[in-house]
């Protein structure tokens, strides 16, 4: 199933260079399943937030198991890469056109 969630890793990254953009978006595939027990995970549904001056559009479900999935294992499942600056002071973050959502590989 694909998702769209807030990526705080990535904005804890750039937050104070000339990378950060604010929040951070990203819209991953994962699987249909509970990663604890196997189980249907539950359908996803746009939910809006406001952060750092900006109204955005993520996706929340509740699992039928009980089992919460944080957006950060999320994004572990989904195998999002990150890439490393090329100098301490230099992040290869993502250009302004795609300031508000970012596609995983």
């Amino acid at each position: 199933m694909q998702v769209t969630i807030v990526d705080r890793k990535h904005m804890a990254a750039t937050y104070g260079t000339p990378a950060f953009r604010g929040v951070c978006l990203r819209t991953v595939d994962i699987s249909d399943k509970c990663p604890a027990c196997g189980g249907a995970r539950g359908e996803p549904r746009k939910t809006r937030y406001h952060e750092w001056g900006e109204f955005y559009y993520v996706d929340n479900w509740t699992n039928p198991c009980g089992h919460i999935d944080k957006y950060s294992a999320v994004l572990n499942e989904s195998n999002v890469q990150y890439r490393k600056p090329a100098k301490p002071d230099a992040f290869q973050g993502p250009d302004s056109s795609q300031r508000h959502a970012i596609e995983s590989p």
